[in-house]
Order: structure tokens, then C-alpha cells, then sequence
């Protein structure tokens, strides 16, 4: 016999029933156990790993796989069985010979033979097999033929003497064709045979498959929506995983994945074991299910009209219906039938011809229109709207397009999915053309909003056909939209002919030209010559209409504090009245937006937060990176990094696109401070390359990594060429900090020279800009380079005016003290708001300093417990105990000794382990 690979299956949610089933069948605890559940449960896989196990303890395993034909052939299952029987090479020869006779016998038996016959054939079966005391696995045993099943009846009183053991698959719920489901109900009730039920994966359990396929943590709403969609079913579970990767539904970003909010077909090969069940309800099988997967939500109607979609009789398509509830593919609710698992309903729909999946659509919209059909309340806002889109031109364009569009506009800000499908439907089939031109807007501010590919192009026709209907508001919005939609596809050579002046105008006259031209520079990250554009042409655009206007001043406003001129901010800040277009709901809206945006930037959380209190507007109703920015500053950075994640998958670029840069920022900062240092640098050349044009702050936050890993040449050279590259950009956003930092990694080197001049550099930024970052970052310079305790004690003061800001006063703190202002006051104060953040790298190393200055460290307890934290961290990211020793600032053989002492506490024995359980978050918790 072939050798069977005896590795371990992994089997999420089963190990146990494993470990029971192999010591039941060793032990011959039961003669027969039957493994039952429902299709796609995991039968297969369960017995694969059981007979696994078995082998791999020298126990003889004799698997046997059934299929549909064995029904009709009498004794094929036992005549494989003996087969196998017979190939086995370990028993004396008297137990082999006597296959031969009964192979022989068997093929002479008539379909009907006497309950004697039977006997006989047991009694043999039994001499050949006694001997060798195997464990039978029979998979798909609900196609057992009666003959077999005779036979087997008959032999579980023998196997009761411990002769042999059969452990069973099948796939049903409480009945089984005959005789099968005679068989194993007659031995349960003898007490001959146990039943043991495959019980759906709870939600925990899903995690740990999705985690294990998709080599990344999940995020809590792919497990919820998975599990929703597979009931827990493992096939459905691993189809739906498979099939959305493949669709690019699934996107992991920072090692987490999440599944993009758009519905995409997922159908399923013929051969998948969860379509088995509905082969198996008849000839239709197939096509009736997939016609009540779209008329389902019509309840009773639905037979009716699939029977007349599919040319069959009524009561052919309800025989079927039964044979589906029966086979648990379908369930009976109070109104209407409703698929066990949605996963297949929504494959089975997707895998219908395109004409028949039109023509079931028009006749269920047709049974809505003139009342004779209703749909099910929980479905009424969707199944409608998704049969208009599929239906076409079979049914009335005028009467669907209208509808489409009223449901579209009403999704359009919570499910962009929905609201693209529908609107795209709506605008096809429009023939008015006004309608026409709103429809497409509609469908473009969809793909806008939720940051869908095709926006740009779907803009672009709205104003190049269609300019004549829409208002000059309109064609400035719709430009807009354009340029982002751009900006989102990468579509760079687009936009330099635009700031260029290459391509052709936009529809919206002199104005509007203006505004797109200074969008479009500031795109290409050509900031200063979209400022000077804006300036030299405001008395153009400031003519325009009140939008054109506001979104001109809006851009003047970006590019100086890109470039370190707020005035233009602070004009707008205390003047609303500036705003010509703040009577517009809409864009008022986005107005407070921006400013609370700018101020973020410039960590000004406490005004932004007071400006947003002031209007009422919901600080969830900013974009992704602001909402980063709030979280990121206040210290709230678990959220903080699932925001900016979340706006990653998205792939958020709005018409703001400074913010996603400083977000990417943060969080490389976060895994920094928390010593995931790994996916820090992950992150780093990810952003790096998705903004080249802002790539300065990008290495300004990996520069402070590098430092922390104690490669301070590398910061600092990193920091040096970051600068260089904002001065030949003009850019001044972010450098504050960054010549602050460089100032003392110039003095610590010894270049008192280079020190000195990047003082200086931040303290004309803290005049030029004013912000309490600028004021903080040069304050801190001086005390570090120039020794000015009066600048170090100023630098507190104002922190503590900024309260609220936990990470960014603690770091003042900190180099305060280490400037030499009170630091057994300080060093305590920087330690908790660290602690505040879960900042362990930065914990870590500052207590290193504490000690050095005989400042005592308080909560060994805790410090014991974070020491252990970061090492596990610092272990997952693949350091070496030297790279872990030089980042903690303490020996290697120090390194060496935590880990001996760490594997002994918890139970870890390999830096494999626990690196492992670092990535999947069992440890630490």
C-alpha cells in the first residue's frame, strides 16, 4: 500500500473531534459512528485527518469513498472494502485468501437475496477482518447501496467484539435515502452505532481559517460578514475567501484584511461540494434554485413564475423546491423559502445565464408593478431596485430609470455598491437629456464619493456631452470630481497636460479654467506654482461663480500651508463671511471640513475641535485621515491605526491630498513608539511609494524609526536629504519637527556647526508660522543644542496648555529633562502619557534613561509584563537578539536571558512559536 503522509491536518474548530473520533475508533469504543452535517460541513477533511492520525500510531485506516453509482450496484461498496482488505499486506495469509471466494460469491448474489445470505456474507467478511482489527472511514456514506447496508447491519454485532471499528460520513439532516438512513437509525436505536453531529464554525473559529488562509489578522467585519454569508459552513467559509481574494474584494493592509464594501458575482465551479445538494434534488435541481435565488423575495409567487421563466409545470418546479428543503438548501419561512446559506444563493444567481437572469428580473418587476406579487419586508428597499438593473429593456425604461435613480440618490452615501449599480442602470436606459446629464452625475459623484475606479472617465463624459445641461455650479463641481478621480487612478500624464495648459479647457468658461489649472498643479504636487497662478488671476476667478470662487480660495489657502504661509487660512478662519458660497448646505459643509483639515495638519487639534463644536458638525463626518489625525493626537491610537487602515483599503485620495500623506505619517510613527518596527518600515515604503511628490515626510517618520532601532547615522543622513528635499520643493508642512530633530542629532554627532543652522531654520518657521508645534519644536532645539533651560521650562509650559495631546507632550517633557529641567518631575510625566499610548518602545527606552539618572521607574509588575510585550513584538518583527539588544539599548546575553525566561513562563519554546503568536495576537494579549 502507498505510504500516507502522516503530517498533522490542521483542522480550525474540529481538533477535538479528531482526537475523539481516533481514540473512539483505537478503543473500538463504538462499532459504528456516523459524522453527520450538512454539505460543505467538512466530512471529508475530518475523516482525511482521523485516518491521519491513525496511521501515524501504526493503526490500521481503510478509507473508502462512496459515490451516486454505488446506489445501484448491489455490495460495491464491501466489494471495495474487501479489496482494500485484500491489498493489505500485514494479517497471516489464511485472513487474505478468503476475499477471493466472497469476491466471487458477491458477484453471483442476486439484488435480493435472503436475510441468510446476508448473515453468510457478514460471517465471512468478519473472518477475513478479525484478524487485522482495522478502522473503516467511509466517506459519503449516504450513497451506501441496500446490499452493503444488509451486510453491514449484520456485521456490527461482530464488530461490538472490538474486531473492527467503522466511522461513517454522511450528509443529511435527520432523514437519508434508503437504506442508509434505515441502517444507521436501527443501530443508533441498538445501541450499535453513535451520531455525532458537525456543528457549524463559531466566529472565533472563522477567524482563526480566515487567518490562516490569508496569512494576515482579519478584521472584525470580514469574520462578521464571512460568517453571515457561510453560516459557518467551512466550504462556503473557504469559497467565499477564495473567491473574493480572486475578485480583489479582499485588500490587507498593515498585515489586517478587509473586505472592500462591493458586491462582485461569486460563482461557484459544478463540481463544488455545496452545489452537490442541489445536483442531487433532481434533472432541475440546478435551475430551480437559481430562479428562487432571484425570486425568493416574492414568497409564494415565486414557484409560479419561476415554472413559466423555465418552461416546466408548477408542480415539477415545487417537487424540486421540496427535494431542496429537504437536502436543508432551502428552509420555509413564515412567507417565503430563503437559502440556509446566503453564499449560495448569491453564487447560484450569479452563475444564470445572463438572459435567463433578465428574464426572471422582468417578470418579478412586472408581478410588483401590477400588484400581483409582494416582496418580503425585509427585502423591499434592495430586491426591487437590483431586479430594474438586471431586468434592462425588458421592462418600461421610463418608469425603471425613475425608480433606479430615486433608490440610487438614496444610497448614494451608505452604499456606494447599491448606489453605483443602480444609478449606472438608471443612466443607460434615461432618454431624456437632462435626465440624462443628471444621471451621469449621479453616477460620478457615486464613484467619487466611495473612491470607485472609473470616476474620472464617467466625469469626463458628463462634461464633455453633456455641459449644456448643467448649471455653471454643476460643471465646476464636475471638474473637480474629474481631477480627483485622476488623482485616485495615478492618471499623472492627464494632469500635468492639464497644469500645463496642454489639454483642452474643461466646459465653464475663464473661471472655472483657472480653479482646475491651480487644482491641477497642486496635484502634481507643484504647489508654489499654483499659489502664484491662483494669485496672479484672482481677480478671474474671484469673478466667478460663488463655488468657483470658494473652491479658489480654498486652494490658496492648502498651498500656503503647504508652503508655510497661513495667512490665507487665517484670513477664512476669522471671516466665514469669506465664504460667498456658505449658504449652500453642502458646501458649507466642506468648507469646515477643509479648515479642520488644515488645522490638523498643523496640530491644532484643540481649535479644530473647537470649530467643529461651534457648527455642529459630527466629528465622524470627517474624512478618514482627519479622523486619523483627532484619534492620533488625543492618544486614541488603536483607533487611530484601524482608521487609517480602513482609509488605506478604501484607498481614500481626496481633493485634500496633504491629509493621507500625514496620516501615513502618524501611523508609521504609532507602529514605531509600539516597536512594530517591521511594519513600520512596511508602511514607510508603501506610502514612499504611493507619494513620491511628498516623500519628505514619509522619511521623516522612518527616521525616527531608524533612531529608535539605534541607527542614528541613518536617521540622521535620512533626515538631512528629507530637508534637502523640502527646500528644493519649497515645501514646509512637517519640517518643523523634522529641523527641531535634526538640530540635536547634529549636536549629538558633534557638528555644532550643522546643529546650530537647523536652530535657526526652526525658529524662523515658529516666527513665520505661529502654531504651537513650530513654537514647541524650536524651543526644544534650543534647549538641547544651545543648553537654554528658560527655552526647555517655556516648552512645559506650553505643553501644559495643550493638554489633551499625550504623545507629543510627553516627548516635550521628556527632552526637557533631558535638557536638565526638573527631570525627576518630568521623566515620571513623559513615562505614564507613553504608557497613555501604549508606546513600549519608547517606555522601554526611557526607562533606560530614568535609571541612568537615578529616577526610579514605578510598577515593576507592569514593567515586567511590558518588557515581555515588547519582546514578543520585537521577536515577531524578525530581529535578531543583537538587532533586539541594540534597540533596547542593553546586552545581547540580557536579550538571551528574557527569552529563556519568557519560553519557561508561558509555555513557548521556540522563537517560531512565539513570533507566530505575536502576528496572530495570542500573544501578546
Amino acid at each position: 500500500m502507498a505510504a500516507v503522509n502522516t503530517a498533522p491536518w490542521r483542522m480550525i474548530g474540529r481538533d477535538d473531534l479528531v482526537t475523539e473520533l481516533s481514540e473512539g475508533a483505537r478503543n473500538a469504543a463504538s462499532p459504528l459512528t456516523v459524522v453527520t452535517g450538512d454539505a460543505g460541513a467538512g466530512h471529508t477533511s475530518l475523516l482525511r485527518a482521523v485516518e491521519a492520525e491513525l496511521t501515524a500510531d501504526g493503526t490500521t485506516a481503510v478509507p473508502i469513498t462512496c459515490t451516486r453509482a454505488d446506489r445501484t450496484l448491489p455490495y460495491a461498496v464491501l466489494f471495495r472494502v474487501l479489496t482494500r482488505f485484500g491489498a493489505l499486506e500485514d494479517g497471516p495469509a489464511v485472513a487474505r485468501w478468503p476475499v477471493r471466494r466472497l469476491v466471487a460469491k458477491l458477484s453471483e448474489a442476486a439484488p435480493g437475496e435472503s436475510p441468510a445470505t446476508a448473515a453468510e456474507l457478514a460471517t465471512a467478511v468478519f473472518a477475513v477482518v478479525r484478524h487485522q482489527a482495522p478502522v473503516v472511514l467511509i466517506d459519503d456514506a449516504h450513497w451506501l447501496d441496500p446490499a452493503t447496508a444488509r451486510v453491514f447491519g449484520q456485521l456490527a454485532t461482530f464488530f461490538g467484539t472490538g474486531a473492527c471499528t467503522v466511522v461513517a460520513a454522511a450528509r443529511w439532516a435527520g432523514s437519508a435515502p434508503e437504506p442508509a438512513a434505515g441502517l444507521f437509525s436501527g443501530l443508533t436505536a441498538d445501541g450499535l452505532a453513535r451520531r455525532v453531529l458537525l456543528r457549524p464554525l463559531t466566529g472565533p473559529q472563522c477567524a482563526e481559517v480566515l487567518r490562516d488562509v490569508l496569512r494576515a489578522r482579519p478584521d472584525a467585519d470580514l469574520v462578521r460578514t464571512l460568517r453571515a454569508e457561510s453560516r459557518g459552513n467551512p466550504a462556503a467559509l473557504t469559497a467565499a475567501v477564495t473567491g473574493y481574494r480572486a475578485a480583489g474584494r479582499i485588500r490587507v493592509v498593515d498585515r489586517t484584511a478587509y473586505l472592500l464594501p462591493w458586491r462582485e458575482p461569486l460563482a461557484l465551479p459544478e463540481s463544488h461540494p455545496l452545489l452537490g445538494p442541489v445536483r442531487d434534488a433532481g434533472p432541475h435541481g440546478i435551475a430551480v434554485a437559481g430562479a428562487t435565488a432571484v425570486l425568493a423575495p416574492l414568497g409564494e409567487l415565486a414557484p409560479r413564475l419561476g415554472a413559466t421563466a423555465l418552461g416546466l409545470d408548477e408542480e415539477e418546479v415545487q417537487t424540486t423546491l421540496r427535494h431542496l428543503v429537504d437536502a436543508r438548501v432551502l428552509v420555509r419561512g413564515r412567507t417565503r423559502l430563503r437559502f440556509r446559506l446566503p453564499l449560495l444563493r448569491a453564487a447560484l444567481e450569479a452563475g444564470l445565464p445572463p438572459y435567463r437572469r433578465r428574464n426572471l428580473a422582468a417578470l418579478a418587476v412586472e408581478a410588483v408593478w401590477d400588484g400581483t406579487g409582494h416582496i418580503d419586508g425585509d427585502l423591499a428597499d434592495v430586491a426591487l431596485p437590483d431586479w430594474l438593473a438586471d431586468a434592462g429593456s425588458l421592462v418600461d425604461p421610463d418608469r425603471s430609470s425613475g425608480e433606479l435613480l430615486a433608490r440610487g440618490g438614496a444610497m448614494l452615501f451608505t452604499d456606494g455598491g447599491l448606489a453605483e449599480r443602480w444609478l449606472d442602470a438608471a443612466a443607460r436606459r434615461v432618454r431624456d437629456p437632462a435626465m440624462k446629464a443628471h444621471s451621469l452625475m449621479a453616477v460620478s459623484a457615486a464613484r467619487a464619493v466611495h473612491e470607485r475606479p472609473g470616476a474620472a472617465a464617467s466625469t469626463l463624459t458628463v462634461l464633455t456631452e453633456h455641459a449644456a445641461h448643467l448649471s455653471p455650479e454643476q460643471l465646476q463641481e464636475m471638474a473637480i470630481v474629474y481631477l480627483t478621480g485622476l488623482c485616485a487612478e495615478g492618471d499623472q500624464r492627464a494632469l500635468r497636460e492639464i497644469a500645463d495648459g496642454r489639454a483642452a479647457p474643461l466646459p465653464g468658461g475663464p473661471a472655472v479654467a483657472t480653479v482646475n489649472k491651480a487644482f491641477a498643479l497642486m496635484l502634481v504636487a507643484r504647489w508654489r506654482e499654483g499659489r502664484d497662478h491662483l494669485l496672479a488671476t484672482a481677480d478671474i476667478w474671484r469673478r466667478g461663480t460663488a463655488v468657483t470662487a470658494d473652491f479658489g480660495e480654498m486652494f490658496l489657502g492648502g498651498a500656503g500651508v503647504m508652503l508655510g504661509d497661513l495667512r490665507q487660512l487665517r484670513r477664512m478662519l476669522d471671516d466665514p463671511g469669506r465664504w460667498r458660497a456658505r449658504h449652500l448646505p453642502q458646501h458649507r459643509f466642506e468648507q469646515i471640513r477643509y479648515e479642520a483639515n488644515m488645522l490638523l495638519m498643523l496640530g491644532e487639534l484643540g481649535t479644530a475641535m473647537r470649530l467643529l463644536e461651534s457648527t455642529g458638525t459630527p466629528e465622524d463626518s470627517l474624512p478618514g485621515p482627519d479622523r486619523f489625525l483627532t484619534k492620533w493626537l488625543r492618544g486614541e491610537w488603536r483607533d487611530a491605526m484601524e482608521v487609517a487602515r480602513r482609509s488605506i483599503v478604501d484607498g481614500v485620495t481626496s481633493a485634500r491630498p496633504l491629509a493621507p500623506v500625514k496620516m501615513l505619517h502618524g501611523a508609521i510613527r504609532i507602529l514605531g513608539g509600539q516597536g512594530w518596527l517591521g511594519r513600520a518600515a512596511e508602511m514607510a515604503a508603501s506610502a514612499r511609494s504611493a507619494h513620491r511628490h511628498l516623500a519628505h515626510l514619509i522619511d521623516h517618520a522612518e527616521a525616527m524609526t531608524l533612531r529608535v532601532r539605534g541607527d542614528r547615522m541613518g536617521a540622521t543622513a535620512l533626515l538631512r536629504s528629507a530637508l534637502r528635499s523640502a527646500d528644493d520643493s519649497g515645501f514646509v508642512l512637517g519640517t518643523e519637527q523634522m529641523w527641531a530633530e535634526l538640530a540635536a542629532a547634529e549636536h549629538d554627532l558633534g557638528n555644532r556647526e550643522a546643529a546650530l543652522r537647523a536652530v535657526e531654520r526652526g525658529r524662523g518657521l515658529a516666527d513665520s508660522l505661529r502654531t504651537d508645534r513650530a513654537r514647541l519644536a524650536s524651543l526644544l532645539a534650543r534647549a538641547h543644542v544651545l543648553g537654554d533651560l528658560g527655552a526647555a521650562e517655556e516648552a512645559v509650559a506650553l505643553a501644559e496648555e495643550r493638554d489633551g495631546m499625550p504623545h507629543e507632550n510627553g516627548n516635550v517633557f521628556m527632552r526637557a529633562a533631558m535638557a536638565g529641567v526638573r527631570p525627576k518631575q518630568l521623566l515620571p510625566r513623559a513615562y505614564e502619557l507613553f504608557g497613555e499610548v501604549d508606546a513600549l518602545l519608547w517606555r522601554a527606552r526611557l526607562r533606560a534613561r530614568m535609571r541612568e539618572r537615578g529616577v526610579p521607574v514605578p510598577g515593576r509588575a507592569i514593567t515586567t509584563l511590558e518588557n515581555e510585550r515588547l519582546l514578543a513584538i520585537l521577536v515577531a518583527e524578525g530581529l535578531s537578539n543583537r538587532e533586539v539588544a541594540s534597540t533596547l539599548g542593553t546586552s545581547e546575553k540580557s536579550v538571551e536571558g528574557q527569552l529563556t525566561r519568557l519560553f519557561s513562563r508561558i509555555g513557548y519554546h521556540s522563537r517560531v512559536e512565539l513570533a507566530a503568536a505575536a502576528l496572530t495576537g495570542e500573544f501578546p494579549g
